[in-house]
C-alpha cells in the first residue's frame, strides 16, 4: 500500500490506477480545449514567462505550464488573471513511477504546486499544470 503525505490509499487503488486516471483527466481537458477552440472560438491566445493561455469569446480561459525547476514546491503566477479562483489540475510522472501533485494558495492570479513521490517524500520532478476558469 502506498502512502501520500501520511494518508493510506484505499484498498484496490494502486499507483498505476492513479496515474491512469490523471492521464485521462489530461486527455479530457485537451478535448475540452479542442471543443472550445472549434465551437466557441478562441478570442485571444498567447504565452509569456508564466505559461500559455487560451481565452474564448464566452469568457472561458485555460492556462498551462510545465514547471521543471528542481524544487518540490513551486509558485505559479498564471499568464493571465482569472475573475474567480480557477480549477487547477496537474500531472507528474518520473519514468514508470507515479507521482502526486497537491496545490496550495490557489487564487485568481496564482497557486503553489507541490510534488510528492509514491512514498510521500517531496519530489522535484517536472510537472505539467493546467488552470481553467473564466477571464470575464
Amino acid at each position: 500500500m502506498s502512502r501520500f503525505q501520511g494518508v493510506s490509499l484505499p484498498s484496490g487503488l494502486s499507483d498505476k490506477k492513479i496515474e491512469t486516471e490523471v492521464r485521462k483527466m489530461g486527455l479530457d481537458l485537451l478535448q475540452k480545449m479542442n471543443t472550445v477552440s472549434s465551437e466557441i472560438g478562441i478570442s485571444n491566445s498567447g504565452s509569456n514567462a508564466n505559461g500559455a493561455f487560451f481565452q474564448s469569446s464566452d469568457g472561458y480561459m485555460i492556462c498551462n505550464i510545465r514547471l521543471n525547476l528542481g524544487t518540490a514546491s513551486q509558485a505559479w503566477t498564471f499568464p493571465k488573471r482569472f475573475v474567480n479562483t480557477p480549477t487547477v489540475v496537474g500531472m507528474m510522472v518520473s519514468g514508470s513511477n507515479a507521482r502526486i501533485i497537491t496545490l496550495d494558495n490557489v487564487s485568481p492570479t496564482s497557486c503553489t504546486v507541490l510534488g510528492w513521490t509514491d512514498s510521500g517524500a517531496a519530489s522535484s520532478d517536472a510537472r505539467n499544470v493546467v488552470a481553467y476558469g473564466f477571464w470575464k
